[in-house]
């Protein structure tokens, strides 16, 4: 059975098309979910939609922003 892996912010706007991807591709594919995000709480989505996925808690790169607006994040 062939992988994915859907890697992911911990925002709603990254988290909920992670999972509308893992419900698409999960009837044909073994999936895995990752998500990297500076706060443990993010990401919950995944979670309460009972989505195995690996959580990476990040830092700040350097209090710059990317041009949306969030951190640059770098894994701890």
């Amino acid at each position: 059975m062939k992988k994915i892996l859907i890697s992911t912010g911990g925002s709603g706007g990254h988290v909920m098309p992670a999972i509308a991807f893992y419900e698409h591709f999960n009837e044909k594919f073994k999936v895995y979910c990752f998500v990297l995000s500076t706060s443990a709480l993010t990401g919950w989505p995944l979670v309460s939609a009972d989505i195995p996925m690996a959580f990476l808690q990040g830092k700040p790169l350097d209090g710059t922003l990317t041009e949306e607006g969030s951190p640059r994040v770098a894994a701890m």
